[in-house]
């Protein structure tokens, strides 16, 4: 009578693990089939966003404290190389 009551259990265990392996496949395939778009959008929402920081710098000053360099506002800088 043992080896009927060890194949029983056998039979069980390996019925638990199969249904619990198709859960578990059926859950994998669900969310990366169908609801594949919903989390590409969530990503995309999540990581890609676009944003102005402004720059402002620093004056950069000579040894007596002049002012070598500085930020000033303009709305377009040009710069020919031949003039350089």
């Amino acid at each position: 009578m043992k080896p009927l009551n060890q194949t029983r259990r056998f039979s069980v265990l390996l019925g638990t693990l199969v249904l619990w392996s198709g859960v578990i496949v059926a859950r994998l395939v669900w969310l990366q089939v169908y609801q594949h778009d919903d989390f590409v959008a969530k990503a995309n929402q999540q990581q890609q966003k676009s944003s102005q920081v402004p720059a402002r710098r620093g004056t950069i000053y000579d040894r007596t404290g002049k002012p070598l360099a500085q930020t000033l506002d303009a709305e377009a800088v040009i710069a020919d190389p031949q003039l350089m």
